[in-house]
């Protein structure tokens, strides 16, 4: 499992920067400020443009030290689109299960048109719904990773107990929360959860009184469904629907 997903990496799109040159009265001319970033072997397609001390980093250069820093991996995760990159590690191990739906993974992320920093997360997947990440802020011991320092990943599976705690705490208080009908234009409004979702919700009120876990299983399980550019563009809206929903939970005191 690691080799084949260390072959995959490999396999990811390498590139390198371009000087730029700007015409001018008829002139091409240097630009000593800004370069580009391609795809190697595709000058044609410019990823972006960047300060001229903009520090390249391959994706093989941000992913392959993590993965090699996990003994043994049950599951993974990869999927490119133009200059981003996603991974989530699922490492072997009983320690590493919630319960029998639900399992503790690593999420590592990085793009070359600056648009993500080089970063690391927690991620729990479900047989329930969507895969989620994790808010660092929600778990003691979270840190950003920076470049040259992906070895953090081992410090990340030492507090895999924290985690675990934290995401069990976070179920139990969204299922004691009742949401009112009358919280519903609220809610609709700080998460931007959409008017199609939100009319999902007020068919639940006409049989009971949700509690705030079953409104976010729905959610979640909502956004998932639509489709989109790229697994990329999936991910980045439901960790948005997600952050917005922790935040909603935390104005409230939950």
């Amino acid at each position: 499992m690691k080799e084949k997903l260390i072959e995959e990496i490999n396999n990811l799109p390498k590139f390198e920067l371009r000087g730029i040159a700007v015409k001018q009265d008829d002139k091409y001319i240097d630009n000593d400020y800004f370069i580009a970033v391609i795809e190697e072997g595709k000058p044609e397609f410019v990823i972006s443009v960047v300060s001229n001390k903009y520090q390249l980093v391959q994706f093989k250069d941000v992913f392959i030290p993590a993965v090699e820093n996990i003994e043994k991996i049950n599951n993974y995760f990869l999927t490119y689109y133009k200059g981003k990159a996603y991974l989530e590690i699922y490492p072997e191990g009983e320690e590493f299960l919630i319960n029998s739906k639900e399992r503790v993974g690593l999420a590592l992320k990085n793009s070359v048109d600056k648009a993500w920093a080089v970063n690391i997360n927690f991620v729990i997947s479900s047989k329930d719904f969507p895969t989620i990440t994790l808010p660092s802020k929600l778990i003691k011991g979270l840190r950003k990773v920076h470049v040259g320092n992906m070895t953090v990943a081992k410090d990340f599976l030492n507090i895999v107990n924290d985690v675990k705690e934290a995401w069990k705490r976070i179920v139990d208080e969204f299922q004691n929360y009742q949401l009112e009908e009358s919280e519903l234009e609220e809610f609709t409004k700080q998460t931007k959860i959409g008017a199609r979702i939100k009319k999902k919700i007020e068919k639940i009120y006409e049989d009971h009184k949700p509690n705030l876990w079953e409104i976010f299983v729905l959610v979640i399980k909502e956004i998932g469904k639509r489709r989109y550019k790229s697994e990329i563009h999936k991910k980045e809206k439901i960790e948005r629907i997600t952050n917005a929903i922790f935040n909603y939970a935390l104005v409230l005191s939950i």
